[in-house]
């Protein structure tokens, strides 16, 4: 029900959230039926994640936030419309090669995720680019955003190359060379850079005060790009100092991250608790999440731990801050039009919202510590708990909806 023409793919962002909910029932069967983490069917829950939910819940936003962002008007909008279709579908195809251990399938999926994101990323590149002829602020964040969809289309490149080695054409040494190097460039340099991006945005809307160090985003960014081409590097070519310098960098970086979202957070001016929660449990799974990556780093098995909690704990979480304010907000103004000031708090389902919250960390933690110590049953409980999250966010979110259908007179102009 939401707006046509320049609005954000309804349809993509459906299947993005489908893949959201259907990502914990994936996990609950793998935890329940034995299947160890980093066989192939393990990596079709780490894919609903990344790809299905993640991934393509980005692509859709940026249809929307790209011209908002840099003051520009897409360019063959059409053409990076229906890719993310073909994207969609490419996923669903690598996510059951993985859950069957179907390496032709795997194949032709991973070429087909390939050939759709470069679809996408042709009018967004053209698009991002016109944005350098504009302000200096605007060309900053075209050149930053156009490196951050090159390190998901290397990292998607790289997952084809594996998929191809699965099926024997190509070297089988890319079998335990190519999976680090993929796992780090898709978290790091594609999902997490993002994140770092956006929210240099959108933490002032959540938080209603913005960063007193705006130098600390770029330092962040930087530093975590670094350590991602590092690590990538050093997983071909195995050099303990390149090794040394990526955890030196992610370590700095995270760090001068966190604390500038903390001054934020301590700063806050907004009354909408639920997003500051989730923002505040997000900063405390990314830091979880680097320590459990260093520690992969150095030998320890907390490989798939790591994985976990950088997904789920960091970087879905923050992706639920931003549904209940931003999200929030862009239902309200569906609904009622851009002139409507009703702010999300007015309306949000509070009770409901609170336990998604809890539910998420539960799930997030309980997985987190699961994989860690190798317990399937922890891994199960995080799955179910992470599915009654899901559910419930849908349900508020619905509640939202039609409170705003039904009590416009009395909320339409809360302060």
């Amino acid at each position: 029900m939401t707006r046509p023409g320049d609005w954000i793919p309804k349809d993509a962002l459906i299947a993005a959230n489908l893949f959201a909910g259907i990502s914990w029932i994936a996990l609950f069967a793998l935890a329940t039926s034995g299947v160890e983490p980093g066989s192939l069917p393990s990596l079709a829950f780490v894919h609903l994640v990344a790809l299905g939910w993640l991934s393509l819940a980005a692509l859709s936003v940026l249809i929307h936030v790209t011209p908002a962002f840099l003051g520009v008007s897409w360019r063959f909008e059409s053409l990076a419309r229906n890719a993310l279709r073909g994207f969609a579908i490419a996923v669903a195809a690598l996510v059951l090669g993985f859950a069957t251990a179907n390496t032709t399938l795997l194949e032709w999926a991973g070429l087909l995720t390939l050939a759709t994101l470069a679809l996408y990323l042709v009018p967004a590149s053209v698009t991002i680019a016109r944005a350098f002829s504009g302000s200096r602020q605007e060309a900053a964040v075209a050149r930053a955003l156009l490196s951050t969809l090159g390190a998901f289309v290397v990292t998607a490149a790289l997952g084809a190359l594996f998929a191809l080695a699965l099926n024997g054409r190509a070297n089988a040494g890319f079998l335990t060379t190519l999976p680090p190097a993929h796992a780090v460039l898709g978290i790091a340099g594609w999902l997490t850079l993002l994140i770092f991006g956006v929210s240099t945005r959108t933490m002032r809307a959540i938080n209603g005060t913005g960063s007193r160090w705006p130098a600390s985003h770029i330092i962040a960014s930087t530093l975590v790009l670094l350590g991602a081409l590092a690590f990538a590097i050093a997983a071909f070519v195995p050099q303990p100092w390149l090794f040394a310098s990526a955890g030196a960098a992610f370590a700095l970086g995270v760090t001068a991250y966190a604390a500038n979202l903390v001054d934020i957070l301590r700063r806050n001016a907004a009354p909408n608790r639920i997003p500051q929660a989730f923002v505040a449990a997000a900063i405390v799974w990314l830091l979880g999440a680097l320590v459990l990556g260093i520690g992969t780093m150095n030998g320890r098995p907390w490989g798939a731990a790591f994985v976990y909690v950088a997904l789920v704990g960091w970087l879905g979480q923050m992706v639920n801050a931003h549904v209940f304010h931003i999200g929030i907000r862009l239902l309200i103004t569906t609904v009622r039009g851009d002139d409507d000031e009703t702010r999300p708090w007015a309306v949000l389902n509070q009770p409901l919202a609170w336990t998604a919250w809890s539910c998420f960390q539960v799930a997030a933690g309980l997985g987190t510590l699961g994989l860690a110590i190798q317990f399937r049953a922890e891994v199960s409980f995080a799955a179910l708990a992470g599915l009654i999250g899901w559910l419930t966010m849908v349900t508020a979110v619905f509640a939202t909806y039609r409170r705003l259908r039904a009590t416009a007179p009395e909320i339409a102009r809360a302060p």
